[in-house]
């Protein structure tokens, strides 16, 4: 199988495309305004322009991106249900303070929710024979990535985490478990975590990540859905392993990692 030849018709070679595809007028019509101010801030959260507990105030947003209040007050209703705000009685709505172990709990839900995916994984990867190429083709995106100054750009990093866990997450046919997965927004959260304690990902961190993504992979590729939880638990562990504190974390607040087991090895 080469994989360099399939790449370029992958879905993973779109995301890596250096030149994105010009929006017509038609392809606006699927979005409501709501919609667009809604990216507009989340990425202007992410990126650091309002910092944790700065005051988001209807008025000013409506002003900065010439709109009416209504679009704001929409997305920002939104952004309380997605994490990145928070709404405080008598003062108004304002940046969530995310803290790592919010992000740890998040992490944790996610384990659950693919594990519990991992035999309609296998089943999706008997029956597809493109599957285990796309997969590949993902990996392939990220040792593409790696040319870029990834202490800086998470943003490709966490596009490329996104679209690997999604697509092998779509063999999964429980729509209520998918539609709980993408509301954890545990991708961006990663990014903004990262973002707030400025910690940058490292190129020996970036190689250990996408060898975890291989492993993974060839864990689908055995069609043992005992390997492929075990690959996903590795790689989540893993995570936990690099966004975990020694000392502030309440380990009564986990259901299926053992923190203290993680402390020796940390150790």
């Amino acid at each position: 199988m080469d994989i360099k030849e399939y790449f370029a018709e992958s879905k993973a070679a779109t995301l890596f495309s250096e030149k994105k595809p010009r929006l017509e007028l038609e392809a606006y019509k699927k979005y409501s305004l709501a919609d667009i101010v809604l990216n507009r801030l989340r990425n202007d959260i992410i990126h650091g322009k309002y910092k944790p507990e700065e005051h988001l105030i209807v008025r000013r947003l409506s002003e900065d991106l010439d709109v009416s209040h209504t679009p704001i007050n929409e997305a920002l209703n939104r952004l309380v249900t997605e994490g990145y705000v928070e709404y405080i009685p008598r003062r108004g709505m304002q940046v969530r303070n995310m803290s790592v172990e919010d992000f740890l709990e998040n992490l944790e839900v996610r384990l659950i929710l693919e594990e519990a995916c991992a035999g309609q994984i296998v089943r999706e990867a008997k029956n597809n024979p493109d599957f285990l190429k796309e997969l590949w083709c993902f990996i392939e995106l990220f040792e593409m990535s790696r040319n870029t100054d990834i202490s800086d750009d998470y943003n490709r990093w966490v596009s490329a985490e996104i679209a690997f866990h999604g697509y092998y997450l779509d063999a999964c046919r429980n729509e209520k478990l998918l539609s709980v997965f993408k509301g954890l927004k545990v991708f961006e959260h990663v990014f903004y975590i990262y973002y707030l304690n400025k910690k940058p990902l490292t190129e020996e961190r970036y190689i250990n990540v996408i060898n975890e993504h291989k492993n993974i992979v060839r864990a689908i590729e055995t069609f043992d859905p005992d390997e492929v939880k075990k690959a996903i638990r590795d790689h989540v562990i893993e995570m936990f392993k690099d966004h975990k504190t020694e000392n502030n974390i309440d380990k009564t607040r986990f259901c299926t990692i053992d923190l203290d087991t993680l402390d020796s090895t940390l150790s």
